[in-house]
């Protein structure tokens, strides 16, 4: 599975989790992420917690593909600056 795949499986949760409390995590669960309420308080703790982790596991597959893109870039740049070609030996 490639990463816009992965990164497509999670947006289908997020927006799950989205249309089942009618808001944005930091909208739904301010209370909590402030730390006035415990996430154990809530009639699903364990939503609050799938749903961060999914968040959290976007943002982490958006920075690599940030790296993997400029690291593709680099690649074609130090190919051109010394004429190397990228072409498998034989």
């Amino acid at each position: 599975m490639v990463i816009g795949d992965c990164a497509q499986e999670i947006e289908k949760e997020i927006i799950h989790f989205f249309t089942q409390y009618k808001g944005d995590f930091y909208t739904v669960f301010p209370d909590v992420l402030s730390g006035k309420k415990d996430k154990f308080d809530l009639e699903e703790p364990d939503d609050f917690t799938v749903w961060k982790d999914l968040l959290e596991d976007l943002a982490e597959l958006f920075i690599v593909s940030i790296i993997l893109v400029n690291m593709d870039i680099w690649l074609d740049i130090t190919a051109y600056v010394i004429g190397a070609s990228w072409a498998p030996l034989p």
